[in-house]
């Protein structure tokens, strides 16, 4: 069997080792000094929604009021529904956005390093003790990890087609920024650095001429122009052309 072939296995049975047991032991961890707060503060989230902005309790919360409630609100509602105890819950929901981070991380290894280089990138986050050890039950970071390495991991895949974007390429990368800005607002940089890259990527490929792809200049001011498209409501368009 072929190397690539090998690795690929390597891959699915290390995820799905991974998986088994942090879910098989998610139920022995016990509770931070954090889940209390975030805990109250979901349900206020959820009754915010269920009153339609009526009850502001969430947004008086003090500063945890400054956090995306993504993650939160997710959380609180399996918990209205699960069998388990609302912590244990969350517990659960926290390991499920962990396992996402060790899906994009794999992903992107295979990306950049083809697949030795996915099973590799999964094997060292899996040995990273801050991380495998809060997947339980950090709802602050883990969360916000998870949803940032997976808006990273789109925004790499789409680059492949820089500058020849298509919208749907476009939109998958801004709805992933959106939900990881929806857990932590730091989540909005990621807009720039998806910019920087599609920018990049188009240009080295323009250098590079024939020896890649033919790259026409009107699909660099198309890559231009889609960053026109994503400014803020209000901002006046710049007249590039």
């Amino acid at each position: 069997m072929a190397l690539p072939a090998r690795a690929h296995i390597a891959s699915v049975l290390l995820f799905g080792l991974i998986a088994a047991v942090m879910l098989s032991t998610v139920l022995d961890y016990g509770m931070t000094g954090d889940e209390g707060v975030q805990h109250r503060y979901a349900r206020r989230v959820l009754h915010w929604y269920a009153t339609l902005g009526a009850d502001r309790s969430a947004v008086a919360e003090e500063d945890i009021s400054m956090y995306g409630a993504l993650f939160e609100g997710l959380a609180e509602a399996a918990a209205s529904v699960s069998p388990l105890d609302p912590y244990e819950t969350r517990h659960v929901v926290n390991v499920l956005f962990a396992l996402a981070a060790f899906v994009a991380v794999l992903r992107m290894g295979r990306h950049l390093g083809g697949p030795l280089g996915g099973v590799l990138a999964l094997l060292l986050l899996a040995l990273t003790p801050p991380f495998y050890g809060h997947a339980f039950n950090n709802p602050k970071d883990i969360p916000f990890a998870a949803t940032f390495a997976v808006a990273v991991c789109v925004i790499l895949s789409v680059s492949d087609r820089s500058p020849r974007l298509r919208r749907r390429d476009i939109l998958a990368a801004a709805m992933a920024i959106g939900v990881a800005a929806g857990v932590r607002v730091a989540g909005i940089a990621l807009f720039g650095f998806a910019l920087l890259l599609w920018a990049g990527v188009a240009l080295v490929r323009a250098r590079a001429g024939a020896e890649t792809e033919a790259i026409h200049p009107r699909d660099l001011r198309r890559l231009a122009r889609s960053h026109d498209k994503l400014r803020w409501p209000g901002q006046q368009t710049s007249n590039l052309y």
